[in-house]
């Protein structure tokens, strides 16, 4: 069996100026095709920053449609075609594990030409590495002894612990040079 489509036809100005209409050729209920003035199809991309698809593009030609085959229409209703010159509004699903970044959803958009792309974009939050402490966590560690040396005073800490070491590097040098 034959697959029928309806025409596109594109005038000079989407404004249509000759006020052209959409037809069907229909017979005993039978849609046989028809054409359809200055349609437009949406091209929906989804991916995160690195361009990374996230979720098969959808391509659509108008509310419910991704073609322009009559059988797909099954109301026969014309007017469920998008159109050049007008807008419409996408939504960006949610993708688990990934926040919309641009543009902003739902995205209303006019459609310029006959054939349009809106591409969504994601991120990916770095995802906590489940080997961090955190507070929560750390509050039933045993902790050392208090050493009485204030939390701010790490430089003189760190300076005090380097003099140490550098001690028992010269008594060690001395012990075993009397050997």
């Amino acid at each position: 069996m034959a697959t029928i489509e309806y025409v596109r036809l594109h005038t000079n100005s989407p404004s249509n100026p000759n006020n052209l209409q959409d037809s069907m050729f229909m017979d005993d209920d039978i849609n046989y095709g028809g054409h359809l003035i200055n349609p437009a199809q949406v091209t929906v991309n989804y991916a995160d920053t690195a361009g990374k698809e996230l979720a098969p593009s959808v391509t659509m030609t108008g509310v419910g449609l991704s073609s322009y085959k009559v059988s797909e229409n099954d109301t026969n209703d014309l007017s469920r075609y998008f159109r050049i010159g007008a807008t419409q509004q996408f939504t960006a699903p949610q993708i688990s594990g990934y926040s919309i970044i641009t543009p902003t959803s739902p995205y209303t958009y006019t459609l310029a030409n006959a054939i349009n792309t809106v591409n969504f974009t994601y991120s990916n939050p770095t995802p906590a590495n489940p080997n961090t402490p955190t507070n929560a966590n750390l509050q039933n560690v045993p902790r050392a002894p208090d050493s009485g040396v204030s939390n701010t005073s790490s430089g003189a800490v760190l300076l005090a612990a380097l003099s140490f070491f550098a001690a028992i590097a010269v008594a060690a040098k001395r012990l075993f040079q009397k050997r």
